[in-house]
Order: structure tokens, then sequence, then C-alpha cells
């Protein structure tokens, strides 16, 4: 349940080893250039002077890229910031939309036929990880997990979820189960707040296990945008019906 991961450790890493790589051929090549034009000053041999001359050349293109790339990132930066200093004051309004406000789609189980109504402006996915269905807006998820046999309660749908968090997660907290009424069963429903691979998510629960077979309908974003999204995550995923 970790779709909002970035990179992982091994690229992380293979990007670092890039850069040191590339930083130490930049310092060999600035080295060999200014020996070289040193070299044609100073003896004045037919030589030195083309050696000067080509070590010029040669040097002046990373130094290029790197004036262009310190331009650039000064653009990009100034950008951010102009976006951030927005994002700031969109945190402090309502959410911009509501469920009641949008048009919808029906989307469907993929083996099983149980449905949810998605906004239309909203991707979906189907068989990603665990999940038989994914919808996605911007940082908010929302995955159904549907299995057709009975793993017999909620009770016992919530500790294998949880378990599961445990094995992933990190600085875990959560709320103790609650039950929910959906589609005219009774549910369980819990948050948790906790950090995988560094990065702090809030989820919303959603467990059921019976006849109709077992569900988790789960969603979740960033901690820091939970309080702001979590009023339409909840609506959306209230949406859910079994199958007929």
């Amino acid at each position: 349940m970790n779709i909002l991961l970035a990179q992982s450790s091994p690229e992380i890493i293979g990007s670092a080893v890039g850069v040191l790589l590339g930083l130490a051929m930049f310092l060999g090549l600035l080295v060999l250039a200014v020996v070289c034009i040193v070299k044609a000053f100073t003896k004045r041999t037919k030589g030195w002077i083309i050696a000067g001359c080509v070590s010029g050349i040669v040097l002046s293109i990373p130094i290029f890229l790197i004036l262009t790339g310190f331009v650039t990132g000064f653009v990009n930066g100034f950008q951010r910031a102009r976006h951030s200093r927005d994002s700031v004051r969109y945190s402090a309004d309502p959410p911009a939309s509501s469920l009641k406000s949008e048009a919808t789609q029906l989307v469907r189980g993929r083996d099983i036929a149980y449905s949810l109504h998605i906004p239309t402006t909203w991707r979906i996915k189907r068989a990603v990880q665990d999940f038989d269905t994914l919808s996605s807006y911007k940082s908010l998820y929302i995955g159904v997990i549907a299995e057709e046999a009975n793993l017999g309660s909620p009770e016992t749908i919530a500790e294998i979820a949880r378990d599961k968090i445990k094995e992933a997660g990190t600085d875990i907290t959560w709320s103790a189960p609650a039950p929910l009424v959906l589609d005219g069963r009774s549910w369980l429903e819990f948050t948790v707040e906790c950090k995988v691979d560094k990065i702090p998510l809030s989820y919303q629960f959603y467990v059921y296990a019976g006849r109709e077979g077992t569900f988790q309908v789960v969603g979740w974003t960033t901690q820091n945008l939970f309080s702001r999204d979590a009023s339409l995550m909840r609506q959306v995923m209230q949406q859910f019906h079994f199958p007929e």
C-alpha cells in the first residue's frame, strides 16, 4: 500500500554514485584543461596551443551546462516557492470539491462485481499491488481489496490489516476499530498514521467479512493533507455497494 513512495534505496544509491562519478570526471577534465591552457601560453609550441584550444572548447561545454542548470534551477525554485505560497492559501480553504457537486462514474470490481461511484476527474487503475481497483486524484488514493472467500469477521480482517501495516510501517498510531454500517452490513472502520520509507501517511480503513466475501476499502494520503481531504475521501469510500 505504498503507492506514494518515491525512489527505492537502490535507485537513490545509484543516483548518488552517478553524481560522484560525474563530479570526478569534471574535476579531472578541469585540471587537464588548465594544464593545457597554461602550457600553451608558456611553451607557445604548436602542440600545446592546439591542446589548449581543444581543452578550452571541451571545458566550455560542461561550464555552459552548469550555468544553464543553475539558471533553470533558480527559475524552478522561484516557481515552486510561489506555488508553495499558493498551496498554503489553498490548504486554509475548504476542499475544492465534494462528491455531491461532481459527476461520478460507476466502477465495478474486476472479479467480484462490487461497485463504487468515483468522481469522473479521478484516475482508475485495476490490479495494482493488492488492490482489485485503485482510484486516485492528486495525492489522494482509494483502493479496494476484494476476495471471494469469507475470511471470518470484520474483527479478523482488521487484525490482518494491522499486521500488514506493522510489516511495512514505523511510528504507527491507530484508532480502535469502531462499528460502521455500509450498504446495510456491519463493517469496522479505523484510521492509521505511520511512516512508510520515511513518508508520513494517514490511512482510513473500512473492513468487512461475511457471506458476500471479504472486502477492505482503504483510503490514504500524506498526513499533512489528511485533515483537508478526509471528508471527500470518506464520501467516496461510503459509495461502496456489494454485488447485486
